[in-house]
């Protein structure tokens, strides 16, 4: 693979981040390995779905279909909670224009970085807010979360995008990110997107950038030293690092459906509205 036609998203830094051989398998080598992630399967898998569905009802919702409408076609019951807890929480604020799950791209170097949003508003004439559903049965400390690539890749990518979104914005708008999870719903993490904190997002995301670069011309994905990462690793058996899956209930976050989205490095379209 030649490093100068990569595309990025949140989830593979997040991989790179975790594993080096991770990456390696699941991007450059795009090696199958049919492990169980996560035990029990079925309850794993069903979460998975949950997710999956919840977005698509959100993004229903955020496109103006009425909810009458869209809970005619949820069975489940912890579906139809969330959904309803969606409703409650779109009341807490208004809207001058939005965009519900919108894939972006932006510049970085001489790689593209890819977001896939599940909501995008514009709140108010200078103020933005990223809106991201996360399904997750616990929440994370907020720390855990603002340190992930999606915290710093989102905000990012929106900032370089935000003049083709919103073209009346007269000046760099004020932007916030908000992790809003369903089961909890009066629980949101809030990262605020400063001047400051761009600054500081630049040079790290190049960061990562450059150390993927190198791992691939010398052709070394070093395996993570912290193996508590390995239970939940579908490569582990390949690499020797244990056969049994991690237990759901040990599970710090259910990957979210846009997480799950396979990233094609080298067949993407040229979406980035900048570009």
């Amino acid at each position: 693979m030649q490093n100068d036609m990569l595309v990025f998203s949140a989830s593979i830094l997040q991989d790179y981040l975790d594993c080096a051989r991770r990456f390696e398998l699941r991007y450059i080598i795009k090696q199958a390995w049919p492990a169980v992630q996560v035990e029990p399967i079925m309850e794993y898998e069903q979460h998975i779905q949950r997710g999956r569905l919840f977005h698509h009802f959100a993004n229903q919702f955020f496109s103006g279909i009425p909810q009458d409408a869209i809970l005619k076609n949820i069975s489940d019951k912890k579906q139809q909670e969330w959904f309803m807890c969606l409703v409650d929480f779109s009341k807490t604020f208004s809207s001058n224009k939005h965009f519900s799950e919108l894939r972006l791209f932006a510049p970085l170097e001489r790689h593209k970085i890819i977001a896939i949003y599940d909501l995008i508003m514009q709140t108010s004439a200078e103020k933005i807010i990223i809106f991201d559903w996360k399904t997750a049965m616990n929440r994370p400390k907020s720390r855990y979360i603002f340190d992930k690539p999606q915290s710093l890749v989102y905000p990012y990518v929106l900032r370089k995008n935000y003049e083709a979104l919103f073209p009346g914005i007269q000046q760099k708008p004020h932007i916030t990110m908000i992790y809003w999870y369903p089961e909890f719903p009066n629980d949101t993490l809030r990262l605020d997107y400063s001047d400051e904190r761009h600054v500081e997002t630049v040079p790290l995301l190049k960061d990562q950038l450059n150390a993927i670069n190198k791992n691939i011309e010398d052709n070394h994905f070093p395996l993570t030293n912290n193996k508590a990462k390995c239970k939940y690793c579908p490569y582990r058996s390949l690499c020797d690092r244990g056969v049994f899956a991690g237990e759901l209930k040990d599970l710090d976050q259910i990957v979210p459906a846009e997480e799950e989205i396979e990233i094609n490095f080298l067949d993407l379209p040229a979406l980035d509205l900048r570009i």
